[in-house]
């Protein structure tokens, strides 16, 4: 298990350096209303991305018991449903460009649909590597994937491809992490049998179809809403501002997810090595991504001046406004692990419609104050549901919601002290290129101090960091 999580950030640190490199050089050199027309391109793509793997990864990852035969005709079965989704998009193409009074938008759609029928072929040999922890095989694919996909959107941008730049690093990057995946997986395609069983998969895939359908629809509404209401223009600076401060959720929750849901899966019948695993694997989430947070909260203005550029001054508001909903969803990550390796996604359903509908109604009121009011409407619904969502999650289970918040605790108190000295610092001194690394270095030693001068710092860091020990116990 700890050489699953080290190759699995491993790569999600060489992943995050390379897409950071690659998406300030873009920032620099596309205008935000070419980011917005993509923004608006990726959200409507995004609708019918949950469908592309059928919600069969999960399943496939967390089944006790897969034969090749199942998993020979899964492969089938995802590369036709990826071909229906390819063809269902080339067909809504054409009404939303009109919709949205933009005409490269069906272009953009047109050809970001190629990326489905792509990355049809390919999803069942990421599922088998990651339901085999092969996490280090998987990271060299998709760092070799981004490489390639930077490059060349990078040369596109400065040819002055302008809005293609952005298509070309999806497309090649997808391509190219298929191409690999299938190849490293060594998974042998045949004709599929038609006597296979496949029925208990397909009841789990198509509840995790409807869940991800909702969560889609969580993350992705305010895009839709934003550009159909405000304009590429805005949704430029929202999407942005959306992704820089969501970089830290993003980059560290994605490769733990991977590890977390495999080996919850695997110890879900044993309490309490369980609640260990689950204890540390929350506690690298919220001890990476709250200061990390917290500090773009406060250095937004460092962080657009002198890394995106100044034409990108309107995302710092944005960027404070969704602060908030980033620092609960380093908490909130836990309950997909919680919900699928106990098997309880029909649960999770339910929850997600509920809540789904909240956000929706709360981007829309939001709208009067602008990107920056759909911002502080994404925040003040994911505070205010936090708690629910906990309870609800661990209730009938054998983990205590409690527990979960009270994790998040020592991190919390620790960036909220550590940010402190950026506040000092600024006061201190004029802004300048140096700001930025200035206040990073500081924070980050303050940050550390908090966690090791305070009363049980040291012993928790000793005890659950999984660089100290192993995050699951030896049987």
């Amino acid at each position: 298990m700890i050489r699953s999580t080290a190759a699995a950030f491993t790569s999600q640190f060489g992943s995050f350096t390379i897409s950071l490199g690659v998406t300030v050089t873009l920032a620099r050199l596309l205008a935000p209303s070419d980011f917005g027309i993509y923004g608006v391109a990726f959200a409507i793509t995004g609708f019918l991305d949950f469908a592309r793997q059928g919600g069969l990864v999960v399943p496939v990852i967390q089944s006790e018991s897969l034969t090749s035969a199942q998993l020979n005709t899964l492969v089938w079965f995802n590369a036709a449903l990826g071909l229906l989704l390819t063809l269902a998009l080339l067909a809504v193409a054409p009404l939303a460009g009109h919709l949205y009074g933009e005409p490269q938008l069906a272009a953009v759609i047109s050809a970001l649909a190629i990326g489905f029928l792509v990355g049809g072929l390919s999803a069942q040999h990421a599922a088998l590597l990651k339901r085999e922890l092969r996490f280090a095989a998987l990271a060299t694919c998709e760092i070799s994937a981004l490489l390639a996909a930077g490059a060349l959107a990078i040369a596109a941008a400065r040819s002055g491809a302008g809005v293609w730049a952005l298509v070309v690093f999806q497309l090649v990057r997808e391509v190219v992490l298929s191409t690999l995946v299938v190849v490293v997986s060594r998974v042998r395609v045949r004709w599929p049998d038609r006597h296979v069983t496949l029925a208990p998969l397909l009841r789990f895939g198509g509840v995790m179809m409807a869940f991800e359908l909702l969560g889609y629809l969580n993350f992705r509404a305010d895009n839709l809403i934003v550009g159909l209401a405000l304009g590429p223009a805005a949704l430029g600076f929202y999407s942005k501002a959306y992704e820089f401060l969501l970089l830290p959720v993003n980059q560290i929750g994605t490769p733990l997810a991977g590890v977390a849901h495999a080996t919850l899966s695997r110890l879900q019948r044993d309490p309490e090595p369980y609640r260990l695993f689950l204890r540390k694997a929350l506690l690298v989430s919220t001890g990476l991504v709250l200061p990390a947070t917290v500090f773009l909260w406060w250095n937004a203005t460092a962080v657009v001046e002198y890394v995106l550029g100044p034409q990108w001054r309107p995302t710092v508001d944005i960027a404070r406004a969704l602060a908030p909903a980033a620092a609960c969803m380093s908490v909130t990550t836990a309950m997909g692990w919680i919900f699928l390796s106990l098997g309880r996604a029909r649960r999770q359903l339910w929850w997600a419609a509920g809540t789904t509908m909240l956000t929706i109604v709360s981007f829309t009121l939001g709208l009067s104050g602008g990107a920056v009011g759909v911002a502080y409407a994404f925040s003040i619904s994911r505070v205010l549901l936090l708690v629910p969502t906990l309870m609800f999650t661990c209730h009938g289970t054998f983990v205590r919601w409690s527990s979960l918040l009270a994790t998040a605790a020592r991190p919390l108190a620790a960036s909220g002290l550590a940010v402190l000295t950026s506040v000092w610092l600024d006061r201190q001194y004029a802004m300048s290129p140096w700001t930025l690394p200035r206040n990073a270095i500081v924070f980050a030693l303050v940050y550390a101090a908090g966690w090791c001068l305070t009363r049980g710092g040291r012993r928790e860091l000793r005890e659950y960091w999984p660089t100290a020990q192993p995050l699951v116990p030896h049987a």
